[in-house]
């Protein structure tokens, strides 16, 4: 089983949802009293809050990337980010790394793919649900994506069907958002 690093505190009750679900795959998987091994490092989310508030991505980048290298060096053997809005950063924190990043917008288009969706909403922060995921992905997965304004979403997916339209699409949402 390999050691997973997570990027968390963005915030922590994102970051409780997949450590939470981690040890159910791994309980589901593995069986008996297994559970996921991982390495945390938890930001302190305003400090990450204010730098997105003034912008200052680059910044951001720096700090994910740095914290990043840490958890390789510790010992793990794939990373994730535990937020979808930091995800627009993906490309600048897996850069140096020599383990794979799991990057939501890859895993999303690769399960909507698998499902025959060719429509995809992703919920997410209002920062997140502006930038839009990042262009070349969209365009290689061929999915069409959608940031709807919605506030809750409680089941693990909704199946979307516009009669008006030869379109499938879902919304598959991780946890609810609030």
């Amino acid at each position: 089983m390999k050691t997973i690093g997570l990027l968390g505190g963005i915030t922590w009750e994102s970051t409780l949802e997949y450590y939470r679900r981690l040890n159910l795959l791994a309980q589901e998987r593995f069986g008996g009293l297994h559970s996921a091994r991982c390495l945390l490092y938890s930001f302190d989310f305003q400090e990450l809050a204010d730098l997105q508030s003034a912008g200052r991505w680059e910044e951001l980048g720096e700090l994910l990337a740095a914290q990043a290298s840490l958890l390789e060096q510790g010992g793990a053997g794939l990373l994730l980010i535990c937020a979808n809005t930091m995800h627009k950063l993906a490309g600048r924190v897996s850069r140096e790394l020599r383990i794979p990043l799991v990057n939501v917008v890859e895993e999303t288009s690769r399960a909507a793919l698998k499902l025959g969706l060719d429509t995809v909403g992703l919920l997410g922060t209002r920062i997140g649900r502006l930038g839009g995921p990042p262009a070349e992905r969209t365009e290689r997965s061929r999915r069409s994506w959608c940031a709807p304004w919605m506030r809750t979403c409680h089941p693990r997916e909704i199946r979307v069907r516009n009669p008006r339209a030869e379109t499938r699409g879902a919304l598959l949402c991780p946890r609810p958002v609030t």
